[in-house]
């Protein structure tokens, strides 16, 4: 066969006419001798399977790749993968304060309620003068202490979520004296005797009536609470309600 003959390829019409073209004529548009219609000149597509001539597995035509060659080279030469992206400054803050709270699901809650508790005090008490800041402090301290007794009864109190109560409350009155020191208030008698008072309040709520801590409720908790009245009203309502000025809460 010579190079003329083996450049050739044929194409069949519809008409069932079938030609010999040459190969230079490729792509080219005739009219049919026979029923004079177009005549696209192209190649037929070949039906003879491929075979990679590494594994000698069969290739697709539509995508020419051996599938089992590129899996080998996916094995033995992994793509190499993107750098982790390193993380921020906040998130490793947030991740280490998240590693630092507790397992137990009850205590991580309570901790981060009470640090949005102190955070939103800490933030309004700004405008506030000293009687207010009393005011919004003494109910900070009933509203703990009924919540020890609902903890109680619901078997959830802990020492530790005790302390967490306690340090909640304390926290609020430092940040206030920090807050007071700082743009010159004084007066901070009645603010130092519920810091005192309140945890063993604390203590009698959230231990009354159970084993040892019962004779120590019956009989400290009405001089407690006397004591305490007494002092916040003597230093609070006698010593800055004629003056005006308020201030055993700082001012």
């Amino acid at each position: 066969m010579s190079k003329t003959t083996s450049a050739k390829f044929k194409v069949t019409c519809k008409c069932g006419k079938k030609y010999l073209v040459r190969a230079d004529l490729e792509g080219k548009q005739v009219k049919c001798r026979n029923c004079k219609e177009d005549l696209l000149l192209e190649r037929r597509a070949s039906n003879n399977p491929k075979w990679c001539s590494v594994c000698f597995s069969k290739l697709d035509r539509k995508n020419p790749v051996c599938v089992v060659c590129n899996a080998k080279n996916k094995d033995e030469h992994p793509e190499p993968q993107p750098p982790a992206k390193e993380p921020g400054r906040l998130s490793l803050i947030g991740a280490s304060f998240i590693n630092l709270l507790p397992q137990d699901p009850i205590m991580r809650t309570w901790i981060v309620l009470c640090s949005v508790l102190v955070i939103g005090i800490s933030i309004l008490q700004i405008g506030w003068n000293g009687e207010t800041f009393l005011l919004y402090f003494f109910f900070l301290g009933v509203g703990i202490a009924v919540l020890c007794i609902y903890v109680r009864l619901k078997s959830q109190l802990t020492p530790g979520l005790l302390l967490v109560f306690i340090l909640a409350y304390e926290s609020t009155a430092l940040i206030r004296l920090g807050y007071g020191s700082y743009h010159g208030m004084h007066k901070f008698g009645g603010l130092f005797g519920m810091m005192l008072f309140g945890p063993f309040v604390f203590l009698i709520f959230s231990y009354a009536g159970s084993g040892k801590s019962n004779h120590w409720s019956n009989s400290g908790c009405s001089s407690c609470g006397s004591s305490c009245g007494s002092s916040c009203g003597s230093s609070c309502g006698g010593g800055c309600g004629g003056g005006g000025c308020g201030g055993c809460g700082g001012d």
